[in-house]
């Protein structure tokens, strides 16, 4: 089956929603017809039939823009660009973190037919500069508290593009001010730049770069459409007053803003999580939907501010980015009883996601969801590439109508994840079963051999984070040369741990493994404790730093 003839299928239904064939988990085959092909137009005419309407709330400072405030500002802003030279295909980056003007400029950039690049400002030179080599950004729109290091970071890429900044910095153009160039005549009478296919790139993504350098997705405006329409439903946001809580360059990020247009929804615009000012947000504002990843969700329980909050309000929980372990589950259901706590299943290859749990349906444990209309799952022997059944476990590979069209500038990179029959190997190890549900164990690299034994980090954390002043946990493999590695915990303790040593916390850790999992799954490399654990831009945990980390504690205990 073409990726094409994948897209274009006709609508085949079975009622329940899936079918497995020859081994292969289907969702239904639905053909949307979106009357669109340039995202920019979508988000003109969104913006256009309720002008009045609240789309952007800053919950910091209280102000709102109308919808015909951004549609003003967004269309000043692509007159400019497009004054300064900017063409179809172009690269713009945008550097920020969320706030009221950090999404026009890549409305902007839809609007010329431009692609339009994410990065937080919580990244560092060295990630700005592989970033910016790749893409050649033809303008970088850049948060004031960012422009040190972007600009270094161009220096060192040597290239030169027009830097614009989100706020005042000494030297450089201001946001205010590029966008007060256009004439009223010339915003009021603006049209957008047509694009010959859907298909052609819309944003380029770069995905987690836990292990190494981060990959350039490429997706396309069918891709960012398509989710936006599809997925809003699935998501259960219709008619909702709904937060997202993530980072700027995440593609929840990019899909919530999108999905929020598409249902005439204000999107309340947050620029970091907090634990406590979380859950005042969601009471101040009365919010009925919510999404977080797994590790804000750990941090969440384990504070106290679920039960300092009245989120009475709350019908709806979803995160997604990792498997969420069964006590942060059964914490939130505790503490949200009216509440459907949700999961979902995605990646930035996928342009989106791929299985998230139907609305009004509890979650079977474990599970990250039921597959989507238009998805495809198939899971293979790692060793073999036997296709394997209904709950045997290997590895998922995936494919759906709105997957990357390619890396960007990187062919071989994009021959290793797709192959031949358009299968992008995930590298997640997992099953599904007999009722359309997809699980997902772990990362197949994250996998720990002991004496012959596979284990699953993951197995691990759940279990440590059951312990009441565990905050965050991630379980690696000591190397030692010439033997198997041994399991080594690495923690962050709750802030109300501070009375209590970590010899003695450390002692309950190893003695709860001990008790409640096989000999093999010891923690023979002992407990270590971080005040902060290191992350990806993404916010995933980066296991390799940790691995280097106990690599150096053993040598550092053989030397003493």
């Amino acid at each position: 089956m073409t990726r094409d003839k994948f897209f274009e299928n006709t609508k085949i239904q079975n009622g329940a929603g899936f079918r497995i064939e020859n081994n292969i988990l289907k969702g239904d085959e639905v053909h949307f017809n979106v009357n669109y092909n340039n995202v920019g137009r979508f988000v003109l005419d969104k913006l256009e039939s309720n002008p009045d309407a609240p789309s952007q709330i800053d919950t910091a400072t209280g102000k709102v823009y109308a919808c015909k405030e951004v549609r003003e500002r967004s269309v000043r802003c692509a007159l400019w660009m497009r004054s300064q030279g900017l063409l179809p295909r172009d690269v713009v980056a945008i550097c920020s973190e969320h706030h009221l003007d950090a999404a026009l400029p890549y409305f902007a950039s839809l609007y010329l037919g431009a692609t339009f690049s994410l990065s937080s400002t919580s990244l560092e030179i060295a990630d700005f500069h592989h970033r910016f080599t790749i893409l050649g950004p033809k303008m970088i729109f850049v948060s004031e508290n960012a422009v040190a290091a972007v600009t270094a970071a161009v220096k060192a890429a040597k290239i030169d593009p027009k830097i614009i900044v989100f706020g005042q910095s000494s030297g450089f153009l201001d946001f205010e001010s590029a966008i007060a160039e256009p004439s009223a005549d010339q915003v009021r009478n603006f049209e957008c730049t047509p694009i010959e296919s859907s298909r052609e790139t819309a944003s380029i993504m770069f995905s987690a770069g836990t292990t190494g350098l981060s990959k350039a997705a490429e997706i396309s405006h069918a891709s960012l459409l398509m989710q936006a329409c599809a997925t809003s439903e699935q998501f259960g946001m219709a008619g909702k007053i709904c937060l997202h809580f993530g980072i700027f360059d995440w593609i929840t990020a990019i899909h919530f803003t999108f999905m929020s247009l598409c249902l005439g929804i204000p999107r309340l615009i947050v620029k970091a999580f907090e634990e406590q000012s979380a859950c005042a947000l969601m009471e101040k504002y009365k919010v009925n939907w919510v999404f977080m990843s797994p590790s804000m969700i750990n941090k969440l329980v384990k504070s106290n501010a679920l039960e300092t909050h009245d989120l009475s309000s709350l019908n709806r929980f979803m995160y997604a980015g990792a498997p969420l372990s069964a006590t942060s589950y059964e914490a939130l259901v505790k503490h949200l009883p009216k509440a459907q706590i949700t999961g979902a299943y995605g990646m930035t290859e996928l342009g989106g996601y791929l299985a998230i749990q139907p609305t009004n349906s509890r979650p079977d444990q474990g599970s990250c969801g039921k597959i989507l209309e238009n998805a495809q799952v198939k899971v293979i022997d790692p060793d073999s590439g036997r296709i394997l059944g209904t709950g045997e476990k290997g590895e998922l590979l995936l494919r759906t109508a709105f997957m990357i069209n390619s890396y960007y500038k990187n062919p071989e990179a994009t021959a290793k994840i797709i192959d031949k029959e358009g299968w992008i190997h995930s590298g997640d190890l997992g099953y599904y079963d007999e009722n359309g549900n997809i699980f997902v164990i772990d990362r197949m690299k994250e996998l720990i051999k002991y004496h012959d034994h596979h284990i699953y980090p993951s197995e691990i954390e759940s279990l440590l984070l059951t312990h009441p002043r565990v905050k965050e946990v991630a379980v690696v493999g000591q190397p030692r040369p010439g033997a198997d590695d041994r399991l080594m915990a690495f923690v962050v303790t709750t802030v109300n741990s501070y009375n209590i040593s970590n010899e003695v916390i450390r002692a309950e850790l190893v003695d709860l493994v001990a008790a409640e999992l096989s000999d093999y799954k010891q923690l023979r490399g002992g407990v270590s404790f971080l005040e902060h654990m290191p992350k990806s831009p993404a916010g995933k945990i980066r296991r390799e730093k940790l691995r280097q980390l106990a690599r150096y504690m053993l040598r550092a205990e053989a030397a003493a």
